[in-house]
């Protein structure tokens, strides 16, 4: 079973630490996305995406982040 608040908590440390690396703001914006807080996913996802990483799954998650954000 997946605790998609413990998830974004960590996700949120976790930039804390590792500050605008490509890879923790994705896991931000994505769990933020599935916390339903799309300020902080369209925001992380910004970041995230800023270099046109070419990475399959965070240019999944900035499609779904994209398309169900209000």
């Amino acid at each position: 079973r997946t605790h998609v608040a413990d998830a974004y908590r960590i996700a949120q440390r976790e930039v804390t630490v590792r500050g605008n690396e490509i890879y923790a703001q994705d896991t931000l914006a994505w769990t933020a996305a599935l916390n339903g807080k799309w300020n902080v996913a369209r925001h992380a996802n910004a970041m995230a995406t800023r270099y046109g990483i070419q990475d399959p799954r965070v240019r999944e998650h900035a499609a779904y982040i994209a398309a169900h954000a209000p």
